[in-house]
């Protein structure tokens, strides 16, 4: 065979192979033992967030329970006396002890945060950051509710279904 340059080129028929049979076999086991150990690891690494989110979603649980059943007992008691209340000293009263119960609500909930916010969930498990990010939100927006009624008792609660809605994916 020759070139368009005249130099003449010769081929023998054989082509050298980078690598040989023997090597490439030996690499595709090292690829397929890494993967195999790679999912195994994987699996264990899920299983072990899975079971800190399972201990975060009760921990969460209780707390959202916890400051729900303060509030929700201490507004249900007071709201009859507040029914043609006035503005005034008495109904500030009033207010103070719907904070009050805020503020015996509060330490179980960042309690709560502060147990959640020891898990670690790698970001590429989504399903698992789905409930982590889910059990936050709840335990957030439940500390943010109960800072305000403890400020001042008047406040509204987040509507229930939200909450609800960050609850049911927070236990998965």
């Amino acid at each position: 065979m020759s070139d368009p340059g005249g130099v003449d080129i010769l081929d023998t028929g054989e082509r050298r192979q980078w690598l040989s049979r023997r090597t490439k076999v030996g690499l595709l086991v090292v690829v397929l033992l890494a993967a195999g150990i790679g999912l195994v690891v994987d699996r264990q690494v899920r299983e072990q967030e899975r079971v800190a989110l399972d201990r975060c979603a009760v921990a969460t649980d209780a707390a959202v329970r916890r400051a729900s059943g303060l509030i929700g007992y201490m507004v249900g008691y007071v709201r009859p006396t507040m029914a043609g209340l006035p503005e005034g000293d008495v109904r500030a009263d009033i207010y103070a002890l719907v904070s009050g119960a805020a503020v015996k609500a509060l330490p179980a909930t960042e309690g709560a945060e502060r147990d959640c916010d020891g898990v670690a969930v790698l970001p590429f498990h989504e399903t698992n950051e789905a409930r982590y990010d889910a059990c936050l939100d709840l335990l957030a927006i439940t500390r943010n509710h109960l800072e305000r009624v403890r400020d001042e008792g008047r406040s509204a609660f987040v509507d229930g279904a939200t909450r609800q809605s960050l609850l049911d994916t927070c236990s998965g």
